[in-house]
């Protein structure tokens, strides 16, 4: 139970965002973009990208500097 706790509130630090309506209208122009490309990402990622844009967050972070430079408008913070 105490390692729950913990889990809570580590947790608690993080806003969770949702795939909703909004990220769905990203979703489908940046997937269009990058197939047209010939770019493909996979689709975690993308919606990953699809969400944090429509939430107007431009920067992720991530060892996966690959998937994700290709998307516009995405400022990618390695670690």
């Amino acid at each position: 139970m105490e390692e729950l706790q913990r889990v809570d509130d580590l947790l608690s630090g993080f806003v969770v965002w949702e795939m909703n309506a909004a990220s769905a209208r990203e979703y489908g122009p940046l997937k269009a973009f990058l197939r047209r490309r010939g770019a493909d990402i996979g689709e975690r990622d993308l919606f990953i990208a699809a969400i944090a844009l429509a939430h107007g967050e431009n920067r992720i972070v991530t060892r996966n500097r690959k998937d994700f430079e290709r998307i516009p408008g995405i400022q990618v913070v390695a670690y």
